[in-house]
């Protein structure tokens, strides 16, 4: 198919595994938002974080939606 087809045929899911990183975790989120094929969604594993990580996951806003999946640590 030509590359404009293919990209509509194409679904990706992009998947951020984070621990106390939220300044690296909002440039991941924004890069993932940014790129050519837009992804379907936006996966943060978070491993326990308490840099607040949850509290700006939820005020992400963007075409894409962002989900958090946490754990315990």
């Amino acid at each position: 198919p030509s590359p404009r087809k293919r990209d509509s045929l194409v679904t990706v899911s992009v998947v951020i595994p984070s621990y106390n990183r939220l300044p690296m975790l909002r440039e991941a989120v924004a890069s993932a938002q940014a790129q050519s094929v837009p992804p379907k969604e936006i996966l943060i594993v978070d491993d326990g974080s308490s840099d607040g990580t949850p509290e700006a996951v939820a005020a992400f806003a963007g075409p894409v939606p962002v989900r958090l999946i946490r754990q315990a640590n």
